[in-house]
């Protein structure tokens, strides 16, 4: 053996014996692991005396013997019983024993059925309203809803949903679920229904010397609920069907309605919203979780009865445990999508919770189009206008049909100009002077140069070639305002019109088995008039406005339009296709008025005298900077043009 071998072999001992050294556990570390292994030791003999001692039990019990020694036997098996309980649940082991009650709280319009076992609402009814089958409209059971809190105590890990609570000061609109241990602490659930016709349930936890339940001061909460199907169109009802949620003093926010997603809180809660097209359970908060996670998924076609299932999971809180009492006020609002009602609710809801500085904005908890300006057209004009006609007219077929007036009324002023722009447009394009640029510029490679002319010629005319759209663009948010606000109206749930039993869903006079992705397996009659009358009115817009000979195709793609809303709102609501069959009729209605009581010669008059005396047109005056833009942005595509094609030439004389 070299010297250096045995210098390597030194040095690798000295190096093991160091860290032999430096990782041996310390005193306070050895002391640890022996308690932990007496620990693990003692349970498990503990395990296998309990074992021992019920196997005996069971035996005993199994034997054909004299009635004493039976009690005798059952006493012991109880006491076996009770010896484990204690043992796994600690001071909880009476709550884990007990016999289900129903507790029923009721009012006007809501009925709700608590169960002391976990505590919770159990089923919730809303007794004004029907489902699709006629009957009573049921939100949710013990079947597909489930909310219980997870409670860290010194025994280990417990949902609320497996303890028996104990009903007390119990009435027709309140009752408090208590939970108690046997070392005097408490755990209670508080429930009230504040008014005769409120769908609000104020829900209080309240806590009692809770320091010797707990050992942890956070608790989760779970919310898991599938969404029972409650109207005619399932389909139509899952695409309105969402999990809508607000952060403190933000706006609200929804979860993907068409596909599974999910969102990890990343601040304050305010409130979350279950809800299907109707109708919504809301649980409110003064800003309680702090953390968890929120999930929505639809469900496929072969469970008919369900439409989402939404879940709320580990929503994270903490409990005082060092106060001697403690009381955290919460809400539910278990009831139908109706702004006004929810509106309503929000003082009443901020109060019970104190939060009265900041609006809970409950009334956003569903879909009425883009923020900025659809939804303020559905909630300043259409809501309030449709509410107030509900307060005199009965028939909502009526109402729709008077708020189509309305609509065209106060649009009246922008479909005439778009109107009169269109009839300049076209009797400009029968003029000499447009045929003549037409016969100067006959070939494709001059059409920039053609198009220069055109609008230079047409802003001494006083045509503006964007004045017919910009006008009808204007009443577009209006169109999509009310496209939102019909599928979600709950005023026309199983109101009938006509041949239509109920306005909210599709009007059916055409079934067959087969069901077409889309489409469905029916034709909506309300869907097809508005189909036809349609397909007239874009003939009749053909007829006024004749298609531009160098793209034929465009007059059948404006045929084509119709008949794809025949098979995309086939399956929406009655009243919405009502509504755009009526808008459409009346247009067609005012059409012909406006070209009755429009004189085209005497603007062809007009459009003359301005090619004479061009700065004194004041439609020209209006154009001439739009125009001017559009001039410079030709010519600097002319300007790329030619130099491409110059630079091409190069490339083929090199």
């Amino acid at each position: 053996m070299n010297k250096n071998t045995v210098i390597g072999t030194l040095l690798m001992c000295a190096l093991l014996f160091g860290y032999m050294y430096v990782s041996q556990p310390t005193p306070e570390q050895i002391e640890a692991q022996r308690r932990y292994n007496d620990s693990i030791a003692r349970v498990n003999a503990e395990k296998t005396a309990a074992s021992a001692a019920e196997s005996i039990a069971a035996d005993a019990l199994t034997e054909d013997v004299a009635t004493p020694t039976d009690s005798a036997q059952i006493a012991l098996l109880d006491s076996l019983n009770n010896a484990k309980l204690l043992q796994t649940y600690g001071a909880l082991a009476e709550a884990v024993q007990g016999t289900e009650q129903k507790i029923v709280l009721e009012n006007d319009v809501l009925r709700l059925t608590l169960s002391t076992k976990g505590g919770q609402i159990e089923e919730a009814v809303l007794k004004k309203y029907d489902d699709y089958q006629g009957d009573t409209l049921v939100v949710f059971t013990s079947e597909n809803n489930d909310l219980y809190y997870t409670l860290n105590t010194p025994k280990g890990s417990f949902n609320t949903d497996r303890f028996y609570f104990e009903p007390t000061q119990v009435s027709d609109t309140s009752v408090t679920m208590c939970l108690r241990s046997s070392d005097g602490s408490e755990l209670s659930f508080v429930y009230a229904l504040p008014a005769p016709d409120s769908y609000l349930v104020n829900y209080s936890i309240v806590t009692r010397n809770i320091e010797n339940m707990l050992n942890d001061r956070t608790v989760l909460m779970n919310w898991h609920q599938s969404l029972p199907r409650t109207e005619l169109g399932r389909d139509f009802e899952g695409r309105y069907s969402q999990l809508y949620y607000k952060y403190s003093g933000q706006s609200t926010d929804d979860l993907n309605s068409g596909k599974r997603d999910d969102e990890t809180l990343d601040g304050r809660m305010s409130w979350i919203s279950f809800q299907n097209q109707f109708f919504s359970t809301m649980f409110i908060t003064n800003d309680l979780f702090t953390a968890g996670r929120l999930t929505s998924e639809p469900v496929k076609e072969e469970d008919p009865s369900i439409i989402k299932r939404y879940a709320a999971e580990n929503l994270e809180f903490e409990l005082d445990t060092r106060a001697a009492t403690q009381t955290i006020p919460m809400c539910f609002y278990i009831g139908p999508k109706d702004y006004y009602k929810l509106r309503d609710m929000n003082d009443l809801a901020a109060s019970f919770i104190g939060k009265q500085n900041e609006d809970l904005d409950l009334q956003d908890s569903f879909y009425l189009g883009w923020r900025f300006i659809v939804h303020y057209i559905n909630s300043w004009v259409i809501i309030p206008l449709f509410h107030l006609m509900d307060k005199f007219i009965h028939s909502y077929g009526i109402i729709i049909l008077l708020m189509t007036l309305f609509i065209k009324l106060v649009t009246l002023p922008m479909t005439y100009k778009s109107y009169k722009s269109t009839a300049r447009m076209r009797i400009a394009n029968q003029m000499p002077e447009v045929q003549a640029l037409n016969e100067k510029y006959p070939n494709q490679e001059d059409a920039m140069q053609k198009q220069q002319e055109l609008m230079a010629l047409y802003n001494k005319m006083g045509v503006s070639p964007a004045g017919g759209c910009l006008p009808m663009l204007i009443q577009w948010p209006v169109l999509i305002a009310l496209f939102y606000f019909f599928p979600t109206s709950i005023e026309l749930r199983h109101e009938p019109f006509l041949w239509a039993d109920d306005l909210s869903t599709y009007d059916a006079f055409l079934t067959w088995d087969t069901n077409i992705p889309i489409f469905g397996n029916h034709l909506s009659l309300f869907c097809l008039l508005m189909t036809a009358v349609n397909i007239f009115y874009t003939w009749l817009m053909q007829k006024q406005t004749p298609t531009n000979q160098s793209m034929p195709g465009m007059k059948w793609m404006m045929y084509l339009m119709p008949l794809m809303f025949l098979f995309f709102l086939n399956n929406y609501s009655a009243g919405l296709s009502y509504y755009y069959f009526l808008s459409t009729l009346f247009g067609i209605l005012i059409t012909y008025g406006i070209r009755w009581s429009m004189n085209e010669d005497k603007i062809l008059a007009e459009m003359k005298e301005n090619l004479k005396n061009p700065k004194k047109s004041k439609a020209g005056k209006k154009t001439s900077g739009w125009v001017a833009r559009l001039q410079e942005i030709q010519k600097e595509q002319e300007r790329q043009m030619k130099k491409q094609r110059e630079e091409q030439q190069r490339k083929l004389r090199r």
